[in-house]
């Protein structure tokens, strides 16, 4: 929210120099911490799609980006269909159960079966620095019932991802 929209930039061109890419070459969103997924292709490339927190392609070269502050990185990838989903996670997002809603685009987009789909969860922000009330606590028990345990610290507070 706070930061520097140039430093920003400047980063974002940094990291597609050491990856041989071209920063007008990407496919971009406005993150809204939703669960909608798009499909995006090479005729995505140096377009912004839409707000919402997932892409996925089967298209080799079509580079997208998403950004994560202090929420996490999700990544599935199909390595039968050659496919490949990332996914914004924030509490939002998790709550609509964003990876999952990825796997099923995938699943009809592509074909994916869920057994081939390979998941990387990459770093976020911890416990130990991001603590969230009872209305979320409250939100993940509606959500995910038994499950919810494993997500909450302790009986009032969520350490989501």
């Amino acid at each position: 929210m706070g930061d520097d929209l140039q430093a920003v930039m400047d980063n974002q061109r940094r990291a597609c120099r050491a990856l041989g890419l071209e920063p007008t070459h990407l496919v971009n969103v406005r993150q809204v911490h939703s669960s909608r997924v798009q499909r995006v292709t090479a005729a995505d490339c140096g377009r912004l799609v839409g707000e919402l927190d997932a892409l996925i392609t089967d298209e080799p070269g079509v580079p997208m980006i998403l950004r994560f502050a202090d929420c996490t990185p999700i990544i599935l990838y199909d390595p039968v269909r050659r496919a490949l989903g990332v996914a914004h996670a924030g509490w939002r997002g998790t709550l609509s159960r964003i990876a999952q809603r990825t796997a099923q685009a995938m699943v009809q987009a592509f074909g994916s079966r869920p057994a081939d789909l390979l998941a990387g969860v990459g770093p976020s922000i911890g416990a130990c620095c991001y603590e969230v009330g009872p209305e979320v606590a409250e939100a993940t028990r509606a959500t995910f019932g038994s499950d919810a345990g494993e997500l909450l610290s302790d009986g009032t507070t969520a350490v989501l991802i």
